[in-house]
């Protein structure tokens, strides 16, 4: 974050962030779903439920972003403003044996905690944020080099990801050759991190995976302005593109798609 804020200042920057419940009895869970499976914050939430209390002391929902900040919307004027509320101190520690400060996962395995946090997306080197209310937005400094590569790797079709709070990178992928070592993995994992598995893989037909991890911000450029000219850069851009569909002979029509060829996407399903 570049400016110090204080509880209940607006949040200057683009909303994001893991989501989690709070209640006016101090308890604070994240859930799959609707009525789903609940994982409940068993410590280092005693300072953020404070502050949320003081701003909605009835309960609700609030986000945690990739740099520890938490968030939350409330109403003024008739429209939902985002709130900041104050900085996680520490990781939490959840009561169903779910971890989500792994110490020991490789890229590619499989993730231990639930599958949330702040959503980007990706296609080869580009990273944006999915505007809801408008274009979508670049960021301005892309990931490290080695979290780029794998993601290249394990999702060379691009689509959204994951940052947590804690700084680790995560996706979901779909059935391709890994290592056998994925099984016993699974095979290892509490009955509660088993039902989060399986309950993402049957409502999405992908697996999630870890990635790698990054710690520090990501700030947005401003959105397009497709009012104005092209610059230079996007003319130029445009005309490299358009030299892809080039023939160096005479046209006859597209090559037909290879029926096991992998569709792209840019939006991985969600619950």
């Amino acid at each position: 974050m570049e400016q110090d804020m204080e509880n209940g200042d607006k949040w200057p920057y683009h909303y994001r962030g893991t989501r989690y419940h709070f209640s006016s009895e101090q308890k604070v869970w994240w859930q799959t779903f609707k009525n789903g499976l609940e994982i409940f914050v068993k410590s280092g939430h005693d300072r953020i439920i404070k502050e949320l209390l003081k701003l909605r002391p009835e309960g609700g929902s609030f986000r945690i972003t990739e740099t520890g900040d938490v968030i939350i919307k409330m109403v003024e004027k008739e429209t939902w403003t985002p709130i900041y509320v104050c900085e996680m101190d520490m990781p939490f520690k959840f009561s169903d044996d779910i971890e989500t400060t792994p110490k020991e996962l490789k890229p590619g395995d499989i993730w231990t905690g639930f599958y949330d946090g702040s959503r980007y997306s990706h296609l080869n080197d580009r990273v944006w944020w999915r505007n809801p209310e408008g274009p979508r937005q670049y960021i301005v400094e892309t990931l490290p080099d080695e979290v780029m590569l794998q993601m290249r790797i394990l999702k060379p079709t691009g689509g959204s990801f994951r940052i947590t709070e804690d700084g680790y990178v995560i996706t979901l992928i779909p059935k391709q050759p890994l290592p056998n070592q994925l099984k016993k993995q699974w095979e290892s994992m509490s009955v509660t991190q088993q039902q989060l598995i399986t309950a993402k893989v049957q409502s999405t037909e992908m697996l999630p995976i870890y990635i790698g991890r990054y710690h520090e911000g990501i700030t947005l450029q401003p959105p397009k302005d497709f009012t104005k000219p092209l610059t230079p850069e996007e003319r130029k851009e445009m005309l490299d593109f358009l030299n892809g569909f080039s023939a160096p002979g005479e046209f006859e029509g597209m090559v037909p798609k290879d029926a096991d060829e992998e569709e792209e996407f840019f939006d991985d399903p969600e619950d």
